[in-house]
């Protein structure tokens, strides 16, 4: 995989493995998607800066480091099915399609999945990827089809996620409260319905799931 620029050069080496985003397959993977492609034009001299950039509809871009330990501790293979909860720009769908083996991404806002198909089309070699306009709240039961899931705003606790999970599956997710300003970032791993282990990987701040 071919390294972009410089800013990316530079954000690999200053922002990734400074934030212990070491994971070569990860970082080759950071560097030949360009976050710039994905970022809103008013907004792309931030593109490298590990800032939470706004997008339509009152969402925000994960930080790059955020996006980066996402992608570093789902230990990815190869041969997953990926649901992700949270299409946003694309650009985290976009990593995930080179680690896994499809990833269907869904959003409840259409004018996002909308920029997002835009933005991939600057990607138009990668074919493994579904975009839809879909609402999870009406629609927790997809889940158990999917190896992995990946949700991108928070939650109040992580029953209702786990709950739907398939046998053998994982699962990245925020949880939170309304009234705290950080959320935690956790792995949950189901071996069977009553199975499972959580692993608090980090903190952060994300909007809540519409």
């Amino acid at each position: 995989m071919k390294v972009h620029n410089n800013d990316m050069i530079s954000m690999i080496n200053n922002l990734f493995r400074s934030s212990n985003v070491i994971d070569q397959k990860v970082l080759n993977v950071l560097s030949c998607v360009l976050r710039s492609d994905f970022v809103p034009d008013k907004f792309k001299k931030f593109s490298y800066a590990d800032y939470q950039i706004p997008i339509e509809n009152n969402q925000k871009m994960l930080l790059p480091t955020i996006e980066g330990k996402i992608l570093q501790e789902l230990c990815l293979e190869g041969d997953e099915m990926v649901l992700e909860i949270g299409t946003g720009t694309g650009y985290l769908t976009c990593c995930l399609s080179k680690l896994c083996k499809h990833v269907h991404s869904i959003d409840i806002f259409n004018n996002l999945i909308e920029f997002a198909k835009n933005n991939l089309k600057k990607y138009s070699q990668i074919q493994n990827i579904t975009l839809e306009n879909i609402d999870i709240k009406k629609k927790w039961s997809m889940i158990n089809s999917y190896d992995v899931v990946i949700l991108t705003s928070y939650l109040s606790d992580e029953i209702m996620l786990s709950n739907h999970l398939k046998d053998n599956s994982k699962a990245f997710l925020f949880v939170g409260s309304v009234d705290s300003p950080i959320k935690k970032g956790l792995i949950i791993k189901k071996f069977t319905k009553n199975s499972l282990t959580k692993n608090i990987l980090f903190e952060s701040d994300t909007t809540p799931l519409i």
